[in-house]
Formats: C-alpha cells, sequence, structure tokens
C-alpha cells in the first residue's frame, strides 16, 4: 500500500473545486499582490500581517470579528463583494475565499453575507504548517545576513 501524499490545504481546495462548481478568488488569478488571498484584497478590516503576522494575528483581539461587530453591515457586504468579485466567476454557484485570518471571521461573515454562506474547515498536521515556517524564517534569516555582508 502506498503512503499518502501530504498536501497543503490549497490543493485540497484544488481538488474539490475540481470536481464541483466552486470558484475560488485566489487560485489560478492574479490578482497584482503578493498574497493572493482575500483577505489581502479588501480594506474593511485588517490583515492578519497588520495584526501580527502569519504567527501571532490569532491572539490579536481585531481578529476576533463576530457577528456583534460594528462592521458586521449590509455595507460591509457590498464592500466585500466589490473587492473580491473581479477575481471570481460569479456567474458560479458556489464562491469560496479561503484566507486563514477568516477562520477567526466565521459568525462575522455569516452576518455579513446571511444564512447562504456555509464554512469548510481544512486541518493541516502541524509537521506540515512548522516546515512551512522554518524554511520562510530561515529563507528570511539568511536573506538578512547575507545583507549585512553585502552592506559592509
Amino acid at each position: 500500500m502506498q503512503a499518502p501524499v501530504p498536501i497543503r490545504g490549497s490543493h485540497d481546495v484544488q481538488v474539490l473545486m475540481s470536481v464541483s462548481d466552486i470558484v475560488l478568488v485566489q487560485l489560478g488569478i492574479d490578482t497584482g499582490r503578493a498574497e493572493d488571498e482575500g483577505q489581502h484584497l479588501q480594506d474593511v478590516y485588517p490583515r492578519a500581517r497588520e495584526i501580527g503576522k502569519a504567527t501571532r494575528w490569532m491572539f490579536h483581539s481585531e481578529a476576533h470579528l463576530t457577528e456583534t461587530a460594528e462592521l458586521a453591515t449590509e455595507q460591509t457586504k457590498h464592500k466585500l463583494l466589490k473587492a473580491w468579485s473581479p477575481f471570481w466567476d460569479m456567474t458560479r454557484p458556489i464562491l469560496l475565499e479561503k484566507s486563514p485570518r477568516h477562520t477567526l471571521m466565521m459568525r462575522f461573515h455569516q452576518r455579513v453575507f446571511g444564512d447562504e454562506s456555509r464554512f469548510l474547515m481544512t486541518i493541516r498536521h502541524p509537521f506540515g504548517a512548522a516546515y512551512h515556517f522554518y524554511h520562510l524564517y530561515n529563507k528570511r534569516r539568511k536573506r538578512e545576513i547575507a545583507q549585512r555582508f553585502h552592506d559592509t
């Protein structure tokens, strides 16, 4: 028996999209931003990098928007749709936005988008996440060291 291949969340979603009518906001479309997640394409609420970056955003009070937030309005819905719709095929019956930042905002999004909104949670093995962050920060550290030697 062949061992399962570890996959990332985006891959799971691509597989799901290939067998359904789902259209994802960030995959396969160049948004002109470094990160093609919906959280980076809107200006309604702070992005993860503005409230703690990749490893600390979830501890910030602004990350925990719920249905009682002042932003949970019809105007917010229109602003988010305006920001995200250029990157969606609006003729598709299911529109998906996959930003890790939104895992703490499900009640907020349900209030904003109504009862038709649904949430798909994927779980990533901790080793996969640790591997990603180790290499991310290791690359950054190497660049910083190289820059210091270059500057001297």
